[in-house]
């Protein structure tokens, strides 16, 4: 008798599994911004690399995307120039803010906050991730200088943490290229509440304004 009920809860549990796996995917918004073949540029500003961070996070961004460029050390007019020219959709940037919200480059050079945001607006960048450590003070400085008309997403980093950066990455990644737009994917990686966050994840917070966009390989 009892290994009958154990059947009969097994054979019940997979059909109910069975038929979530079968239901259709939540429909996009009927304002979703479809996107294909996502350009992504890894890049640390200035003379100085990022410690094999650029390799790290270019790693998880190949497990979704194809079109990925690798650059370390760039010098911040060739940083520009490459903004403007390459098409790119997601900026992975490495770079320390000053208190103006300005960004450091080579032999203390300083790329203007405001000449970033223009040419991502020009370029239609959809993404600028900042990836490298900076003061929380400093990163809502530099998020105040974006225009708020603009339509880019903005992610800033205050603690990447070790791998758990990595692992916030690849989660968020993964549901923007499978189709979900990144407010939703946010949610699934970053789940709100004291009890699930910042546990499993990095110090991040972000800006939204392209909120119905999908990123696709």
């Amino acid at each position: 008798m009892t290994l009958a009920i154990i059947i009969f809860v097994l054979l019940f549990l997979l059909a109910a599994y069975m038929r979530r796996s079968a239901a259709p995917a939540a429909p996009l918004p009927a304002t979703a911004e479809l996107h294909w073949n996502t350009r992504i540029l890894v890049c640390s500003l200035g003379g100085e690399t990022a410690g094999g961070f650029e390799d790290t996070d270019a790693k998880v961004y190949s497990t979704f995307y194809r079109h990925i460029n690798v650059v370390k050390g760039q010098r911040v007019d060739d940083f520009l120039g490459s903004v403007g020219r390459d098409g790119y959709d997601i900026i992975h940037l490495f770079c320390e803010l000053d208190e103006d919200g300005e960004l450091a480059g080579e032999q203390g050079a300083r790329l203007n906050a405001d000449d970033l945001f223009e040419v991502c607006r020009e370029a239609d960048v959809k993404l600028l991730f900042i990836a490298s450590d900076n003061p929380s003070e400093n990163c809502s400085v530099f998020v105040r200088r974006k225009p708020a008309s603009g339509m880019l997403n903005i992610v800033m980093t205050i603690s990447r943490l070790g791998d758990k950066f990595p692992f916030f990455l690849e989660g968020l990644l993964r549901g923007m290229s499978a189709g979900k737009t990144m407010p939703y994917a946010w949610v699934d990686v970053a789940p709100q509440g004291a009890s699930l966050w910042p546990k499993k994840g990095p110090a991040v917070y972000t800006r939204i304004e392209r909120s119905d966009l999908v990123l696709k390989p």
